[in-house]
């Protein structure tokens, strides 16, 4: 399943870079291993999205554990894809230019 989420400027690029490989979320969804999230890069101050999607797999999950509020998941993530919809030729993350992944859906979900 893919799951479409929005995701705050200041962890969208360390995502794509894959430095952050985690994300904790409410599990209103059941996530399960194998999913995919549509992480669609918001910018909070002017509260739009900036045209960035990244796609990321998710390969493990930890849940009902006394480490996490009740309801919540961490989520094991890695890169897949990442595009600028308007200017690919202006992309700064990684050379993502070969990819042509859409803006994922905003009407989906909470994010």
């Amino acid at each position: 399943m893919i799951h479409a989420l929005k995701v705050h400027q200041k962890y969208f690029g360390e995502i794509v870079l894959g430095h952050k490989t985690f994300e904790i979320r409410n599990d209103d969804r059941d996530f399960r291993e194998g999913d995919l999230l549509a992480l669609n890069e918001y910018d909070a101050q002017t509260e739009q999205y900036t045209g960035y999607s990244c796609l990321v797999y998710v390969d493990y999950i930890l849940k009902d554990t006394p480490y996490l509020p009740k309801g919540y998941v961490a989520m094991s993530i890695k890169p897949c894809v990442c595009k600028r919809i308007t200017d690919p030729e202006s992309c700064h993350h990684l050379d993502c230019r070969e990819y042509a992944v859409p803006l994922a859906p905003v009407e989906v979900g909470h994010g």
